[in-house]
C-alpha cells in the first residue's frame, strides 16, 4: 500500500461513561491515538479527521419496527449463533426519543409489529443514539463517513466468520474466559 493510501485516520468509536472513547488508527496500524471526548460531534471534528468512523451504536432508526428489528440485526443474528442475543432490536425513532422509560415502551408498542416494549438495556443508551442519530440527521452526508458496526460481528469476522466460542458475560457478569478471548 502506498503512503498516500495510508495517510488517513480510521475510527473505532462507543459509548462510555464520559462520553465516547474513540481509537483512530492509520490503515497501516503504524500509529494509534485513543482518547474520551464528552459528545460525538467533537469525535467527528477531533485532530485526526477520520475518513471512516465505525461507531458502536444503532444507526438508522425506523419510523416503525417490524420483526425482529432492523435488517442489519436480522442479517446478522444468524451469523452469531450463541452469541446473537449480544444484538438488540432497535424501536422506532419515536421510542429512542421518549422523555422516560415508560414513554418509550408506550412508543415502542405503538410502532411496532409485533408489539414489543423497550429493553431497559437498550433505553439506557438512547441518549447516545439519540446523540448520533441527531447529526446524522443534520447532515447527511456523514452517511459516508459514519458506520454502524458491532463487535460481535467483527469478533465472528476476526474467528473465520464463526462465532466466538464463549461468551463476555453470564447473567449479566463478566465472564473473565469470554474477555480474554476477545482481548
Amino acid at each position: 500500500m502506498s503512503e498516500a493510501a495510508t495517510d488517513f485516520w480510521l475510527a473505532g468509536v462507543d459509548g462510555c461513561p464520559g462520553g465516547w472513547i474513540a481509537a483512530f488508527v492509520r490503515p497501516a496500524g503504524n500509529n494509534c491515538v485513543v482518547a474520551v471526548y464528552p459528545n460525538f460531534a467533537d469525535v467527528l471534528a477531533a485532530p485526526q479527521a477520520a475518513a471512516i468512523v465505525a461507531v458502536d451504536i444503532p444507526i438508522g432508526l425506523p419510523e416503525r419496527a417490524g420483526h425482529g428489528g432492523r435488517a442489519a440485526e436480522n442479517a446478522v443474528r444468524p451469523l452469531l449463533g450463541q452469541r446473537q442475543s449480544s444484538v438488540f432490536s432497535v424501536p422506532s425513532r419515536n421510542a429512542i426519543y421518549a422523555s422516560d422509560y415508560g414513554a418509550a415502551c408506550s412508543a415502542a408498542l405503538a410502532t411496532s409489529e409485533p408489539p414489543r416494549k423497550v429493553s431497559r438495556q437498550l433505553f439506557n443508551i438512547a441518549p447516545k443514539i439519540r446523540e448520533v442519530d441527531a447529526i446524522l440527521r443534520v447532515d447527511p452526508k456523514l452517511a459516508t463517513q459514519v458506520f454502524e458496526v458491532h463487535p460481535e460481528l467483527a469478533f465472528w469476522r476476526l474467528n473465520g466468520e464463526r462465532p466466538l466460542a464463549k461468551a463476555k458475560k453470564i447473567r449479566n457478569r463478566p465472564y473473565e474466559p469470554g474477555l480474554i478471548l476477545r482481548r
